[in-house]
């Protein structure tokens, strides 16, 4: 793989960490907010990590709507744990907890990966000047 490959391999990888970026400050801009509770916490041990399921009723109360987050390989919750939830009215099942992980850990993953994709290539043309 050339130099220039691996630049462009990076912000192929930047411009989709942008657009993740984009999608959140979209959806972050007339968001509704519930209070839901934790209602199970189930761990997988084969894709080892840790899916959790929470209930919250839509600000209009027309409906009670369970999501699932499977962040991590841990909970950052209890069972009936209570958690502030953002949901668009459109896409009620696109909720998503109001935490920080939650929110942008996807845009962080993706940016930090094209930072380093980036950095290798920088690296592989310091060395092969030597």
């Amino acid at each position: 793989m050339g130099k220039l490959n691996v630049f462009n391999i990076s912000y192929i990888v930047l411009i989709v960490a942008f657009c993740f970026f984009m999608q959140r400050i979209l959806f972050l801009k007339t968001p509704k907010e519930a209070k839901g509770i934790v209602t199970s916490i189930s761990t997988h041990k084969k894709r080892g990590t840790t899916d959790t399921t929470i209930e919250f009723m839509t600000v209009s109360a027309e409906k009670t709507l369970l999501f699932t987050t499977d962040f991590g390989k841990t909970s950052s919750f209890f069972l009936d744990d209570s958690v502030k939830v953002y949901y668009q009215p459109t896409y009620r099942e696109n909720a998503i907890v109001n935490d920080f992980m939650h929110l942008w850990s996807l845009t962080l993953y993706t940016a930090g990966s094209g930072v380093v994709i980036w950095l290798i290539g920088l690296l592989h043309i310091f060395f092969m000047k030597r």
